[in-house]
């Protein structure tokens, strides 16, 4: 699981804690040709910390500690924490994604290249360069199981699934984090399955299995309400149904006044 939880803009409050790691325990560039400074907890609740590398032909990694090298399977991680690179906070704000695609091969499976790549495919899908940001989220995603993932990494992966119209991988991640993720990244699940149906013209399917159970059953998620009551106005309103409508609005006005999507 990575450290690093970066964010910009939007990204709000996430980004402080990040800039006073980096600056504490940033990784110095050209360190990775011995691994990435950090520490693996087992599933057993052993720990190991050391220089660790991803080692992707044994589908695990490596942690040397002086002499020591010890392999570690993927199945055997219950998580990881790796000191970010000292120029991932600036790359992410300046927008670099030069420096942002060389962290997300350099940090492969670390933790950082999660961050990285969530800037990096933000960019890419602003310059329309839809597939590509598909191409490189892929390679990241690729040993990783979607309910493992933060729920703000997986959303930007769900965005561009669904924009290249990649339905049934898109609906195989969302079935996999609704079925076994933490609550942020189920509700952020259920609204993406909504988006997906509303997207097809299904509106009434998107309310059903998307707006309306985030809206009722992730009440306390808070982040994901506005969205989900906005859309649900939506849909109702394709549907012929406005009294139904403006209840979504009124809700949305009354609870989440600052809301962007008021």
């Amino acid at each position: 699981m990575s450290t690093t939880n970066l964010s910009v803009g939007r990204w709000g409050w996430r980004l402080l804690p990040v800039i006073i790691w980096a600056l504490v325990c940033s990784v110095p560039d050209g360190v990775l040709a011995q691994g990435a400074p950090g520490r693996i907890v087992k599933i057993n609740k052993q720990e190991l910390t050391g220089n660790i590398t991803w080692l992707a032909s044994q589908r695990g990694y490596e942690v040397a500690a002086g002499s020591t090298r010890t392999s570690v399977s993927l199945n055997q991680v219950a998580s990881i924490q790796v000191a970010p690179p000292a120029e991932l906070v600036r790359a992410i704000q300046s927008g670099d994604t030069a420096t942002l695609s060389r962290i997300v091969d350099s940090y492969r499976m670390l933790g950082p290249d999660l961050d990285a790549m969530r800037a990096l495919a933000e960019g890419l899908r602003r310059a329309g360069k839809g597939q590509e940001a598909l191409d490189r989220f892929k390679k990241v995603m690729e040993h990783r199981a979607p309910e493992t993932v933060p729920a703000e990494v997986s959303r930007v992966y769900w965005n561009i699934l669904l924009d290249a119209e990649r339905y049934d991988d898109l609906r195989n991640q969302l079935t996999a984090a609704i079925e076994k993720g933490p609550r942020p990244q189920v509700a952020t699940a259920q609204l993406l399955r909504g988006e997906m149906d509303m997207r097809r013209k299904q509106y009434r399917e998107a309310l059903v299995n998307g707006y309306l159970r985030t809206i009722v059953l992730f009440a306390n998620v808070k982040a994901v309400q506005p969205e989900a009551l906005l859309k649900a106005a939506l849909c109702f309103d394709e549907l012929g149904e406005s009294q139904n409508a403006e209840k979504m609005r009124r809700k949305l006005a009354q609870e989440y006044p600052g809301s962007p999507q008021r």
